[in-house]
């Protein structure tokens, strides 16, 4: 699939301290021929990063002399690694290369920029060049310029490769657009409104990057003073929104895609979802430096630690809270998120019947969540059993199914209580959510009741039945010579049992009209059905 773009885009980074105009660059088009993968979209996150390849292109003078000093490379890597870090993305130096040439030493103009990459671009890699100069605009002279958007391109001036402007040059390599983009005069594309109603087509195209009019926080314009795609000073993170889109784009465009390093791995941190305060939790950072400092969040404490792992436990049983675990490593956080002790109370009421039918067959649910659950525990009126191979009969309520989902299915016994659902997680048992259900003969609730598991081809026949019932086990895999029937009424006291013979006819007139359970076993096999009987 390809898609054709129009806009155009200049970095014009912040006002210098040391200079007496502004530092922009050029208008590196949104790229018209991205081609996008055709297969199934791979996705990353603090557990599962990705780790793309930076070819370094140092321009010099003919001669070899001037130019920025390589063994600076590392920190250009360590800087991007500390902003894009968080968001599961890190940068893998494959080669630094050294381009003598008086005719690319100064860029005068972005033709001659377009000319340098085209002459000495490297496949599988952004090319990283580095020139002494680029050209002036306006009142301002270029800092650095992503060739397109997306991009495996950029040029950047000596004196910016360790500043914001190699980050925020990277970040439109990776598809990030200006947060300005179509709100600040004279900027391609549609503005986007104060209220952030039309965030996802305008602007940026980036929901978390409040509307920005270039202009700061004057008019009602409330922008990321600090957001490195944007013209402020004191640039320093990009949003989740960003770090999202970024991911996308890895994800998706063929371009992107194919910078993606083969020969480093990038640092993972990880562990459990959960942490309690006994036993305690161990999480590995993988494939990290030396030099980690870990820190946790005030209601988890640090047992033990190293530079690839820390254990930690809850500060109290009592504790039921977000949390986090944090490594910190060449000015790179790598934060997970995590719960702390059991799981809150679910976020919704129970819904489902208050007034039930003895016998029938009902649902119950939660549509919110318990935060911190991985699972969920259902508990009916009491006694109830859970899960049950067969439904012998509905002297107890049973639970059918869903008992740890948020959908809870059971066959409604012969007591009133309470249906209860709580969120469990390793730590144990959550707070609860009650419904008080009331069982009677006007009650609620779908029948008549299905054979609950195996052998359901057995005819029982006539329903309802009158006189004479009928059990053709012929066909099942019952021991004929071994089977009773048992009758129980619907408080499940037996009213009738009777040993099976070849399609056993079954004498009911004595019993009144009214829902019964007929349960079939031959001491190894059973089932059960509920009859109706009206005479």
């Amino acid at each position: 699939m390809r898609t054709k773009l129009t806009m155009v885009f200049c970095i014009v980074m912040m006002w210098m301290t040391q200079e007496s105009y502004a530092q922009v660059c050029a208008n590196p088009p949104i790229k018209k021929d991205v081609k996008f993968k055709p297969y199934t979209q791979r996705t990353f996150d603090i557990e599962n990063t990705v780790c793309i390849d930076v070819q370094f292109h140092i321009v010099r003078r003919s001669n070899g002399t001037g130019g920025f000093n390589p063994f600076q490379v590392g920190n250009i890597i360590n800087g991007l690694d500390q902003e894009f870090g968080e968001h599961g993305i890190f940068f893998n130096n494959v080669g630094v290369n050294f381009i003598n040439s008086d005719a690319f030493f100064m860029i005068a103009n972005d033709a001659e920029a377009n000319q340098l990459a085209s002459a000495n671009n490297v496949n599988g890699a952004i090319n990283y060049y580095i020139v002494e100069s680029l050209w002036n605009v306006g009142t301002g002279f270029v800092a650095g310029t992503a060739l397109s958007i997306p991009s495996n391109n950029l040029v950047i001036r000596r004196d910016f490769a360790l500043t914001p402007t190699s980050p925020h040059e990277v970040g439109h390599c990776l598809n990030l657009l200006h947060t300005f983009q179509g709100t600040a005069a004279n900027t391609a594309g549609c503005a986007e409104a104060i209220n952030g109603s039309n965030c996802n087509t305008c602007g940026d195209q980036v929901c978390d990057t409040p509307a920005d009019a270039g202009i700061g926080a004057v008019l009602g314009f409330n922008p990321d003073l600090t957001n490195i795609m944007s013209y402020y000073d004191g640039l320093d993170h990009f949003t989740e929104g960003q770090g999202d889109r970024m991911c996308q784009a890895i994800n998706s465009m063929t371009l992107l895609d194919e910078l993606i390093s083969n020969t480093c791995t990038a640092p993972t941190l990880v562990g459990d979802d959960c942490a309690c305060s006994s036993p305690n939790t161990t999480f590995n950072l993988n494939n990290a430096p030396g030099g980690v400092t870990w820190t946790v969040s005030n209601n988890l404490q640090i047992v033990s630690s190293s530079n690839s792992q820390v254990t930690v436990r809850a500060t109290s049983s009592g504790i039921r809270a977000a949390g986090w675990v944090q490594a910190d490593f060449n000015g790179v956080q790598m934060r997970k998120d995590i719960w702390v002790g059991r799981p809150a109370s679910p976020s919704s009421s129970i819904t489902g019947l208050t007034n039930v039918n003895y016998g029938a067959m009902v649902r119950y649910s939660i549509r919110g969540t318990a935060q911190g659950a991985t699972s969920y525990e259902w508990r009916a009126p009491y006694p109830f059993v859970v899960n049950p191979i067969v439904v012998v009969d509905p002297a107890t309520w049973k639970i059918l199914s869903g008992s740890t989902s948020r959908n809870m299915t059971a066959l409604v016994g012969p007591n009133s209580g309470l249906i209860q659902v709580m969120g469990r997680n390793k730590c144990g048992l959550g707070g609860a959510k009650l419904k008080s259900v009331t069982v009677s003969t006007n009650g609620g609730g779908g029948g008549p009741m299905p054979i609950v598991s195996g052998d359901d081809d057995i005819p029982i026949y006539p329903v309802p039945a009158s006189k004479n019932l009928t059990i053709d086990l012929r066909e099942s895999d019952f021991d004929q010579s071994r089977t009773e029937v048992i009758v129980r009424d619907k408080f499940g006291i037996e009213v009738l049992r009777q040993h099976y013979q070849d399609a056993s006819s079954i004498n009911i007139q004595s019993l009144q009209d009214g829902l019964y359970v007929i349960q079939i076993s031959d001491g190894n096999k059973k089932l059960s059905r509920k009859i109706s009987i009206k005479h």
